[in-house]
């Protein structure tokens, strides 16, 4: 099992949230709001299957989420 961790403005979080939960081999999602000190962003984390990991990385990036 790998572990996502992904930084996102609260006004995006929603958005990456959906796009997460509509995956098939992730699990364990949350999210925790305006925890990051210096911007203020949200935390995602939740566990991923290695088999969707490709996956989850792709629909980040089309998101345009990269840290």
């Amino acid at each position: 099992m790998l572990h996502l961790r992904v930084f996102v403005s609260s006004d995006r979080a929603d958005v990456a949230i959906e796009t997460l939960r509509g995956i098939d081999g992730l699990h364990d999602l949350v999210h925790l709001p305006q925890v990051e000190i210096e911007h203020g962003d949200d935390l995602l984390t939740a566990a991923v299957e290695p088999t969707a990991a490709n996956e989850v990385v792709e629909r980040m990036r089309d998101l345009r989420i990269e840290r």
